[in-house]
């Protein structure tokens, strides 16, 4: 992203002693119709969080979140002619959901440091730096159980019922086999009474989901058909948070 979109305010401030869990402040001029302060969290005072008292409350909130968010017109996250922005929108619905995804993490020297007791102070290109999808393919894999999130191996149906049962959120992240190019990736939301993901036989084929990217799509299931196994992707993974 170019610089002139990031600002450090006071992460430059800030000292972390462990690998954890790792932001850039919130920052007012980033918001969903501007495409300033794209690395970091959206400072909108207006932006909801998900209520986490019970699942029902959980489920309502998740979807006032996206409703917020509104990716099908914000400009945020359309595209541009070098540019498509999956992982911001995936990242600010998980910063409001309660849900730790980077959209910066820690450079290697930087987690030599914490791993072994020394601080490391957080700054935007010295010491962290952000991720694309394929590199948030590459994170879950190697650090999302350690906060909180867990690959699903077993069938889409059985992820979008742990989805719905949770009342939380998943992501199905894939890696372009070209790591020049974009991955990709979604979120998976929670079924409503108005919002459904698309079943054969009574079995959830295509979760219902929500993307930017080359198509900002806010609900979706069978639209896309299972795009994470299109043959421009090497590996995907779906993860539930919680």
């Amino acid at each position: 992203m170019a610089a002139r979109f990031l600002t450090l305010l006071s992460a430059e401030l800030q000292m972390e002693t462990s690998v954890g869990a790792v932001h850039l402040p919130r920052d007012p001029r980033a918001r969903p119709d501007s495409k300033f302060a794209m690395a970091n969290p959206l400072g909108d005072p207006g932006v909801p969080y998900v209520n986490r008292d019970s699942p029902a409350t959980r489920i309502a909130s998740v979807h006032q979140l996206i409703n917020y968010l509104n990716v099908t017109v914000s400009y945020r996250y359309q595209r541009t002619t070098a540019n498509t922005f999956c992982n911001i929108y995936a990242c600010d619905v998980c910063y409001f959901s309660h849900a730790y995804l980077p959209r910066v993490w820690w450079y290697s020297r930087s987690i030599r440091k914490l791993q072994s007791g020394q601080p490391v102070e957080v700054s935007y290109g010295e010491t962290v730096h952000e991720l694309n999808a394929n590199a948030l393919h590459d994170w879950l894999n190697e650090w999302g159980d350690d906060f909180r999130w867990s690959r699903i191996t077993t069938h889409a149906d059985d992820f979008q019922n742990l989805v719905n049962g949770n009342g939380s959120i998943g992501l199905i992240c894939a890696r372009n086999r070209d790591r020049a190019r974009s991955g990709h990736i979604t979120v998976v939301l929670p079924e409503t009474d108005q919002l459904k993901a698309t079943r054969q036989a009574g079995r959830v084929i295509y979760p219902l989901q929500s993307q930017a990217g080359g198509e900002n799509i806010k609900y979706f299931s069978a639209q896309k058909g299972a795009c994470w196994t299109w043959e421009r992707f090497d590996s995907f993974g779906m993860y539930l948070w919680g």
